[in-house]
């Protein structure tokens, strides 16, 4: 095998430099009807067709033209009548991010959507992004339009974990919890592709597969260092949930995963999401992350490699940083050497048309159910009253000192003062992808307060200073804020943050300190109160900050984190200040002390990390979140034992003691207080629940066989029943010696990745370094056998608690917390309950 691997490297070194330039196929008129046009047909025969009539350069185009810069869009095929294709549309808040377009509806960023803990309410917002982009694009079919991000095709949304408070794409993340994570995931899913049993209104792809959470300043050339039990456990299972609701696609990360590049993964994007979860749809690169499979991690010897390995190991679609830099040029020649195969390029070919085809490309377009929608949608009143549900609902009141908030804005002649370079800037309502053509109409902090004061109050007055400028404060004029604070007001509000300008993709922030000058203005607020003058701090950001000092200082009497509320911010944020709305959002990341309370970035180690590991104090824990009303839970109604594999039903009772109606989010727990390692506590369940003032609802609660789960040790996958070469095996016991390349494939622990058992020696030899079966580079005829964690519920007991905070830990004085103990009453793999 050894020798075939040096005269391969030989061989491909003295050919590695030479590649194929995409060129333009000659075009013929149309006939007037394919097969593939005919819906009456079934996907699998429609597909065969088309991919059948095109040309290996046709067939090459549409792998080398993903979405960014000059390789938008896939070409057309004009000899077939197929048009242009425009992938990669961002659409995790909103339709489109050119500042230039007409704008779409902007909704919180995903780590706000998260604070909701309210997975339905998600689920309608993407609907309600669905039907913009829909309706966007029939007016660009109509109008000869072709322009990136303004395709159905949503690489969104993101559902890597956040799992260091620094990392600069935190806001773009549903938290640091995979299981909150993965009903998020699935609700964005389920809203973007629709519920129309034939066509998807648009088709979401989740990203970054798999094991990417920083450093993103490294993200090029980062290899993160991974355990089986938290690949398993943490890592993929929002991946998997995606697939379990049908997404069309995933991005594969720029970073290496255990010294594989993870756009050359077959490990992650064949083995995991095809072969373990039934993924059908496709994997597409990050931008320019196949051509750096080769140029940053150095993994193959030149770009002819590279495509190989990506194309092998299941990536469909390069998405490249522009035409001069595309690896999949190379395929021509790949071919050539026999390094892949037609089979190969025509899987990939096949289902990226396939996407297109439940989009209804190819079908009638009277069948379209959406051809009637017009721009008359894109930020309708109806669709900026859902941003402002979604941006209301993920507001979370860390402080309240003496019940300061509501504000009572019909008292008499009541006096409030709102300053800071939040407070009146439209950009800082925004993250990096969110649609920035909507900043024209959003409702920043100062004109939504200023505006639900008029309304409110005839007396009340309202004033408003910036004090400096933009994120890193500048030109702070500290006498200027003196003198503003010291005019009496009743009631002062300052508005600081962080913003896309100090964290983003690429932009990691260095401490957990508010960036610039703003530590300087914060100072000088405090030094001028007066006596009876109260402050609320408004903290704009997606992550934490130092918060410590100024939570137990007694002269802030209220915190609210807003976490970059979008085009509604300023309605939002006056609805709970004013105490239209009781504040109801939930944390959905611990927020430390401080940063050295943390373990590094670059360190993928799950332990003493978040709350499901960690056991350090936190300034404010994982679910947390303060309301103006109260809540008593109660007749919490659980079997005593709980066969294996079925769902736990669980009921209890809310009532609402305050004078306030309001909403609360029940978060259910699971301990496993017989187990040893892994997580100390999951959130198994949530359900935002409104209750009036004075009332009671009974609540029905059901928690899958998957929560109560956790990672087990390491198991041997059974090969396919097939072999690359000869005759096909009848069944996998007709391998020999098939249990010994089990048990020697587990003498590696959990550094194994993929193993070649070789029928011809019975023995069991580490994959080759592409990861993945690669025709014509082995004589013998081999399986493929992987070793990894699964989820598995063991017997035993099952702790479980009911509460609207997360149960143990800090801050958990005086929750109503109800527990009950659950007997698991046997022991399976969750793959085997499905």
């Amino acid at each position: 095998m050894g020798r075939c691997r040096a005269l391969l490297g030989a061989l491909l070194l003295l050919v590695g430099g030479i590649g194929m330039a995409g060129a333009a196929a000659t075009t013929t008129a149309a006939p007037p009807e394919y097969p593939f046009r005919n819906p009456d047909l079934p996907w699998a025969a429609r597909l065969d067709d088309l991919v059948g009539r095109l040309t290996l350069e046709e067939k090459l185009q549409q792998l080398q033209h993903g979405g960014a810069a000059q390789m938008t869009p896939a070409p057309a095929v004009e000899r077939l009548g197929i048009g242009p294709f425009v992938w990669g549309s961002e659409c995790v808040t909103g339709l489109g991010t050119d500042g230039n377009d007409p704008h779409g509806t902007a909704f919180p960023q995903p780590l706000g959507m998260a604070a909701t803990f309210d997975p339905a309410l998600l689920k309608r917002a993407a609907g309600t992004i669905a039907l913009e982009l829909r309706a966007q694009r029939n007016f660009d079919r109509e109008n000869g339009v072709v322009k990136f991000h303004h395709g159905l095709s949503c690489w969104s949304p993101v559902v890597n974990i956040n799992r260091h408070p620094l990392w600069g794409r935190n806001d773009e993340t549903f938290g640091e919890c995979p299981v909150l994570s993965s009903f998020m995931a699935r609700s964005f899913v389920e809203g973007i592709q629709g519920n129309h049993t034939r066509y998807y209104a648009a088709a979401a792809a989740c990203k970054h597969l798999d094991v990417y959470g920083g450093p993103d300043n490294l993200r090029y050339v980062f290899d993160a260092d991974v355990s089986q039990a938290d690949l398993t456990g943490t890592f993929l299972m929002a991946f998997e949930e995606c697939a379990a609701a049908g997404v069309m696609g995933y991005m594969c990360s720029y970073n290496s995963i255990r010294g594989v590049p993870a756009c050359a993964n077959y490990r992650t994007m064949t083995f995991f999401a095809r072969e373990q979860w039934g993924f059908e749809g496709y994997v597409v690169s990050d931008q320019g992350a196949v051509f750096r499979i080769t140029e940053s991690h150095n993994y193959t010897a030149n770009q002819t490699l590279g495509a190989v390995a990506a194309l092998n190991a299941g990536c469909d679609m390069e998405d490249s940083d522009d035409a001069q830099h595309v690896a999949y040029y190379n395929l021509s020649l790949a071919l050539d050497l026999k390094l892949t195969d037609m089979a190969t390029i025509d899987a990939s070919v096949s289902r990226l048309f396939y996407v297109r085809m439940r989009l209804g490309e190819f079908d009638p377009p009277e069948n379209d159910p959406w051809r009637s929608l017009n721009m008359s949608i894109v930020s309708s009143p109806a669709h900026v009253e859902m941003a402002r549900d979604v941006a209301t609902a993920s507001i979370v009141l860390l402080k309240n000192q003496n019940e300061t908030l509501p504000l009572s804005a019909a008292a008499k002649n009541a006096s409030y003062c709102l300053l800071g370079p939040f407070a009146d800037n439209a950009d800082l309502m925004m993250g990096k992808y969110s649609p920035h053509g909507s900043t024209n109409v959003t409702v920043t902090y100062r004109a939504g307060l200023a505006a639900a004061l008029q309304n409110a109050s005839q007396t009340a007055s309202f004033q408003y200073l910036e004090g400096c400028t933009g994120p890193f404060c500048d030109g702070l004029d500290t006498a200027a804020v003196t003198t503003f604070i010291q005019q009496g007001c009743d009631t002062v509000l300052l508005a600081v943050g962080t913003s896309y300008h100090v964290e983003s993709e690429s932009l990691d922030r260095s401490n957990m300190s508010f960036p610039g000058a703003q530590p300087t203005l914060v100072q000088t607020v405090l030094e001028a109160l007066g006596t009876k003058q109260r402050l609320v701090l408004l903290v704009s950001t997606a992550g934490p900050v130092d918060l410590a000092a100024l939570e137990q200082d007694t002269r802030v009497a209220a915190i609210l984190d807003l976490i970059y509320l979008g085009q509604t911010a300023g309605t939002a944020l006056a609805d709970i200040l004013l105490g239209e709305t009781s504040p109801s959002g939930r944390l959905p990341f611990s927020w430390p002390n401080k940063v050295s309370d943390v373990p590094p970035i670059d360190d993928y180690t799950m332990q003493g990390r978040t709350y499901r590991f960690a056991q350090a104090d936190v300034l404010f824990p994982f679910g947390y979140g303060l309301s103006y009303t109260q809540f008593n839970l109660s007749h919490l109604a659980a079997p005593y034992i709980l066969p294996v594999c079925q769902a736990l039903r669980l009921s209890v009772n809310v009532t609402n003691t305050g004078r306030l109606s309001g909403a609360i989010p029940l978060q259910v727990y699971v301990e496993w207080p017989n187990a040893v390692g892994g997580p100390i506590r999951q959130l198994a369940t949530t359900t935002r629940v409104f209750v009036d003032a004075a009332s009671s609802k009974t609540v029905q609660l059901s928690i899958r066989p998957r929560e109560l789960a956790r990672a087990s040790d390491l198991s041997c996958f059974a090969p396919k029943a097939e072999r690359l070469e000869g005759n096909v095996l009848q069944n996998v016991s007709n391998v020999q010696n098939h249990g010994q390349c089990c048990t020697a494939c587990q003498q590696f622990g959990d550094r194994c990745e993929g193993y070649r058992f070789a029928t011809d020696s019975g023995t069991c030899e580490l994959l080759n370094e592409l990861r993945g079966p690669v025709p014509g580079t082995v004589t013998s005829n081999y399986e493929s056998a992987h070793v990894a964690s699964r989820l598995e519920l063991q017997t035993g007991p099952l702790e479980i608690f009911v509460s609207d905070q997360q149960p143990t830990g800090p801050r958990t004085t005086g929750t109503n917390v109800l527990h009950t103990r659950v007997q698991l009453s046997g022991s399976a793999f969750v793959s085997e309950c499905l």
